[in-house]
């Protein structure tokens, strides 16, 4: 991290007579200091400390160089300093409260054969009776294997056939060259950063949620690239650890 972003800025920064633009470089140098910006100040800003990043990365003639990079840094850590200190400064609303972990919790998927312990199934009601085909499950059936057994089976091919899918060449193709055209996370908070100061994405997102046996699953506008970590935070966010 610069230890001063402000000074490795301060070459390529120009300084207009302008009121807004002093109030941002003002809570660009409390916060580069550890000090919370003033809530006055940011109040300008409504409150968003992107945009006093916004503001001041318009304000900077980018170099031609090598320096580039020390400028796209400094650009950077001033962000995470700005970030840093707006959530003690601003009041911001109370996070939803979490829902309890079990209802997020995914059944497991059996293989072929397998047996998962499980809730013992209603046995039938009368007529011929034989024990579950799946060894060790003790479930009383008609025929065949039982509800849940046949029920965690069907999970791992649906589950065996997605991974399948994001391992074909075709999605691999589609993939290469979605994440070569967009090389920067499109998540919606990084949606608001310049793209030079964005993290570096890793993963394509289906916007749809249905993944590569969707029926846009290659429909670049049905694509988005994300960080591992942003992909991870959404699909926990919209899918619940997947269930």
């Amino acid at each position: 991290m610069t230890p001063d972003p402000l000074s490795a800025l301060a070459p390529y920064l120009s300084h207009p007579r302008e009121s807004q633009f002093e109030t941002a470089l003002r809570i660009a140098t409390e916060a580069c200091a550890g000090q919370p910006p003033g809530v006055e100040d940011l109040r300008d800003f409504q409150g968003d400390p992107l945009a006093v990043l916004r503001l001041l990365a318009d304000r900077v003639h980018m170099p031609t160089n090598a320096n580039r990079a020390e400028v796209y840094g400094a650009l950077a850590d001033l962000r995470g300093a700005l970030l840093g200190e707006a959530v003690s400064a601003v009041a911001r609303p109370a996070p939803a409260p979490a829902k309890p972990a079990e209802s997020h919790t995914a059944k497991p998927a059996a293989k072929p054969g397998e047996y998962l312990p499980h809730e013992l199934c209603q046995p039938p009601p009368s007529g011929r009776k034989s024990v579950c085909s799946v060894p060790s499950c003790p479930c009383q059936v008609p025929k065949g294997k039982c509800l849940e057994c046949t029920r965690a089976q069907r999970r791992y091919r649906n589950k065996s056939a997605h991974q399948r899918a994001y391992r074909s060449s075709e999605w691999q193709r589609t993939r290469t060259a979605f994440l070569r055209e967009h090389p920067y996370c499109e998540c919606e908070e990084c949606a608001l950063i310049p793209e030079p100061l964005r993290p570096s994405a890793q993963v394509v997102d289906h916007i749809d949620g249905l993944g590569p046996l969707g029926p846009r699953a290659h429909d670049w506008t049905n694509l988005r690239a994300m960080t591992t970590a942003h992909h991870n935070r959404r699909t926990m966010r919209d899918q619940g650890n997947g269930t």
